[in-house]
């Protein structure tokens, strides 16, 4: 992530907000007062330096895997099994 931020800089995109979404998708969104559609068509040569593919955000879009730490205090040993998590 900080690679691709410091990419972002560099390219003169720091008016572009990244969030990572996890798997290896990232959510663009806009600084505000900044039209993002006018920013991504003005800077596409640059964000595809970064990017592999860009596609609008859309009711159907989903991350397909996604890391998350849970805390399971007291849990016995014998527990931590697939199964079970």
């Amino acid at each position: 992530m900080e690679v691709i931020l410091e990419e972002m800089l560099q390219e003169g995109l720091g008016s572009i907000r990244v969030r990572y979404l996890g798997d290896k998708q990232m959510l663009l969104t806009n600084q505000d007062g900044v039209l993002l559609s006018e920013v991504i068509e003005a800077s596409k040569e640059s964000l595809y330096k970064i990017f592999d593919t860009l596609k609008p955000w859309g009711e159907s879009s989903v991350v397909e895997n996604k890391v998350v730490w849970t805390r399971c205090k007291g849990l016995p040993l014998s527990l931590w099994t697939l199964d079970y998590f």
